[in-house]
């Protein structure tokens, strides 16, 4: 299963938990997007995407399964298509192994 993000410019992640009439916040330890066994999540050129972190973790696996390329065997590519705001204390940034990552660091959001 293949799936591309090319259109999705924004994405949010926040408790939203009593606008659905949940008493507990039930995705804080989740990730914005998950590719299932051999899947596939290519977030393609343009504008890139802009994920908006209010809880959750940013990242999770290993260096293996991230490439700012698109192309290959990699569950998530196109990660340079891709940025992502911490709106709020307490963000996980990641659960992974061997990967490397870049932070830029962009004040008064």
């Amino acid at each position: 299963m293949e799936e591309q993000l090319n259109l999705m410019e924004n994405y949010c992640s926040k408790d939203n938990s009593s606008d659905r009439g949940l008493s507990d916040n039930d995705h804080k330890s989740v990730v914005p997007f998950y590719a299932e066994n051999n899947g596939k999540i290519i977030f393609k050129g343009g504008k890139p995407t802009t994920i908006e972190m209010y809880d959750g973790v940013v990242i999770f696996g290993e260096d293996s399964d991230y490439t700012t390329t698109i192309g290959g065997t990699n569950k998530y590519q196109g990660m340079s298509n891709v940025k992502v705001k911490l709106m709020k204390d307490g963000i996980n940034l990641g659960v992974f192994k061997g990967f490397k990552r870049t932070y830029k660091c962009y004040l008064g959001w």
